[in-house]
């Protein structure tokens, strides 16, 4: 919470796993790139994680950074990897 600089959740997604994150426009998503090229997406209140994206083009890259759409109906997941490769 920004207003009272106080931590409101926590989310654990175990080491290696949370390189890089999004948090989705309406606030019900995390997006995070891990240290093996796949891409997590977690649900902000229930704290699972929701999806596993992985691609074998990715696979042992670093994802450094992510990036989710603003329309969280019909999410895209961005992703760059230390190879410089962009999914």
């Amino acid at each position: 919470d920004l207003e009272t600089r106080q931590l409101t959740r926590t989310i654990d997604a175990g080491p290696l796993e949370a390189w890089s994150l999004a948090l989705s426009s309406n606030d019900a998503m995390v997006v995070t790139g891990t240290h093996y090229g796949a891409v997590n997406v977690w649900g902000v209140e229930t704290r699972d994680k929701m999806q596993a994206l992985k691609s074998a083009q990715t696979k042992d890259q670093l994802t450094m950074c992510v990036d989710i759409s603003p329309d969280a109906a019909n999410y895209r997941v961005a992703a760059g990897t230390n190879a410089g490769t962009v999914t």
